[in-house]
Order: structure tokens, then C-alpha cells, then sequence
């Protein structure tokens, strides 16, 4: 998977890299893929899960979380989360809600983020709230579920690790001299930064504000997309390659 001739190299969770590599090919820009971020699901998730009781909002920020809870919930609960208000962090954890739940949900419209759905929540009066995600939560979400909810329930469902052979090959990959840009999807990708160092040529993109502040604290300057989703990754690789957006950047 190594870098040979001027590419992008996208690193973080499987299914994002695949689709940013896969729309970076369409729109004729070669990218490699690092799917070094996995997910590590909590042994104890049933009991996690039986122990919630009935809820009125329940809130998921991955396709992940939503596959989980429908694996391992038992039919009163799934039930329960058919009737309930639910918000998801994006799109397609909206058509995965649909798909596994038969649930409406509701995402925000712009910004698929921790900092969308604060947005998309403020105000609401959300009752007894469920917070579905990975344990590395987003502070900011946490805490503006913690005010617009009666009581917050934060079951352990699953932890992000790194692959450290994936993460050895990228590593490596960073000694080419031919690579234009890393892409981070998610900050658990960009924590693998710490105490490496790249050319200044390179441009490094975070996808979302976490991986943008994970990254600062880590000492590197990175661009952020308008919008934090795999198009909107993609158009500013375009912007960045000094070429025009193609057609196909608004297509799935």
C-alpha cells in the first residue's frame, strides 16, 4: 500500500477512507488508504444496554453505534427507540437508524459533526437521553446533552484503537516524497502524529473539529473541509490540487 507518484494519503476508519479513496479516484486524483483506526467492542455490551430502562431521546454518532445497539438490545428496547425522538451525527447513520430500526431520525443539515448536532440540539428539551458512540466521547456533545436532558445515560459500547501494523506501514509511507497530503478522519487516527514529524510541503487535512484540535495539539497546522463529510473532504483535495470540483463530487 505504499505511496508511489504524487497522492493523497487518507488514514482513520475503514469505511470513510474507502469512500474518500473511491471519490478521490472518480474526480481523477490518486489517494492511498490507511484504515488503521478499528473498533473494539465492549465484551459487557448486553449488559450495558439491558440496565437503560425506557428513554426519550436517543442520540447515535456512528453507523457503528447503531449496528451495536441492534445486535445486542433486546426487542423491547429496539421498540422503544422506534418511538423515541433520535438524532443522528449524519446521513448515513440516518439511513442505517432506517435500515436496522425501521426509525425515523433526524441529522443535521450541514455540519455532520459533534458540533452539528450541539447545534441541532440546543434548546430542545430532550427527557431521558441515551448517548450512543464510541467511549472516546466528544466533550462538547456530552455536555450540551448533560444541560438539554433530565437524566444522560452513556452506555459502553465499543473503544477506538489503532492497527499498529497499518499504522507501521503509514509511518513508513511518510519518508516518500511524493505524497501531496494526509487526510484524518477521526482523532483517533490523528493521535498517531505525536512525535512524527512530515516535509512542510505537505498539506494535512482534518475532517472534522476534533481531528483539527487533536492535530493542533499536536503541534501541526491543518486545513478543514466547509463541510465535514467525505465530499466535502474531496472538494477541498480538488481545491487544494488547483482543479475544478467535478459533477461528481454531489452524486453517492
Amino acid at each position: 500500500m505504499g505511496v508511489s507518484t504524487h497522492k493523497w494519503v487518507i488514514i482513520g476508519t475503514s469505511n470513510t477512507v474507502k469512500r474518500i479513496v473511491e471519490l478521490c479516484a472518480r474526480v481523477g486524483i490518486e489517494a492511498d488508504g490507511y484504515p488503521l483506526v478499528v473498533a473494539r467492542e465492549n465484551p459487557d455490551i448486553r449488559e450495558e444496554l439491558r440496565r437503560l430502562g425506557y428513554v426519550d431521546t436517543c442520540v447515535f454518532t456512528s453507523r457503528r453505534a447503531v449496528e451495536l445497539v441492534y445486535q445486542n438490545s433486546s426487542e423491547d428496547f429496539k421498540s422503544n427507540i422506534r418511538r423515541c425522538a433520535v438524532y443522528t451525527i449524519g446521513p448515513s447513520t440516518t439511513r442505517r437508524v432506517h435500515e436496522l430500526f425501521n426509525a425515523e431520525s433526524t441529522h443535521p443539515n450541514v455540519d455532520y459533526s459533534s458540533t452539528g448536532l450541539v447545534k441541532l440540539l440546543t434548546g430542545r428539551i430532550l427527557g431521558r437521553t441515551a448517548l450512543f458512540s464510541s467511549v472516546k466521547r466528544s466533550e462538547i456533545l456530552v455536555d450540551a446533552l448533560r444541560m438539554y436532558s433530565q437524566v444522560l445515560y452513556e452506555p459502553k459500547l465499543y473503544d477506538l484503537g489503532v492497527d499498529s501494523q497499518v499504522a507501521s506501514r503509514f509511518i513508513e509511507s511518510l519518508e516518500n516524497s511524493y505524497i501531496r497530503g494526509l487526510v484524518f478522519t477521526c482523532s483517533t487516527a490523528a493521535t498517531i502524529m505525536g512525535g512524527t514529524s512530515v516535509d512542510s510541503s505537505i498539506r494535512i487535512v482534518a475532517m472534522g473539529p476534533r481531528t483539527l484540535a487533536t492535530l493542533s495539539a499536536l503541534g501541526y497546522n491543518s486545513l478543514i473541509p466547509t463541510h465535514s463529510t467525505v465530499e466535502g473532504v474531496v472538494k477541498l483535495i480538488v481545491e487544494l490540487e488547483g482543479s475544478n470540483v467535478s459533477e461528481h463530487l454531489g452524486r453517492k
